[in-house]
């Protein structure tokens, strides 16, 4: 922002609070601390303040509460726009721990755990009666086996 947009942002939030001073001095003081943010966020930052507080503007708390909703800001279009494009083995390399054995061990003990904790009875490997995966006619398993509570 220049220091005429400063000051004419000052001028605007000397509008709904007097307190707020127009001077060179304290446009100068809000110019370091708020000037590099857009004039919408920054209004969009006050009518907030004064909706939520009747103190006087600090521009170190108007600079703390811009920087906060121009992360929020672009935490939402990040959001809204999904992940970037991938390289070729990004979807290998979610999956790949599956085929770890530390990683199937470490599993096994925490379902043998949860099953001890909650009075479930269990085949030792941490499988109950009801989760253990069923093997079909033509033999193939009907759930995922490798999946199970965790």
């Amino acid at each position: 922002m220049t220091p005429e947009d400063v000051h004419g942002f000052l001028a605007w939030v000397n509008q709904h609070d007097p307190r707020v001073e127009t001077s060179p001095v304290n446009v100068e003081v809000w110019g370091r601390a708020v000037g590099t943010f857009d004039n919408m966020v920054l209004k969009d930052v006050m009518l907030d303040y004064f909706a939520r507080s009747g103190e006087k503007p600090a521009p170190s708390e108007i600079r703390r509460l811009a920087m906060s909703e121009v992360e929020r800001r672009e935490a939402r279009q990040r959001a809204l726009e999904g992940p970037k494009e991938q390289g070729p083995g990004f979807e290998k390399a979610l999956r790949s721990h599956l085929n770890d054995p530390e990683f199937q061990r470490i599993r096994m003990e925490a379902r043998v755990r949860w099953c001890e904790t909650h009075d479930v009875e269990h085949d030792g490997d941490g499988w109950t009666a009801a989760d253990r995966p069923t093997t079909a006619r033509d033999g193939r398993t009907t759930a995922l086996d490798d999946l199970g509570r965790f």
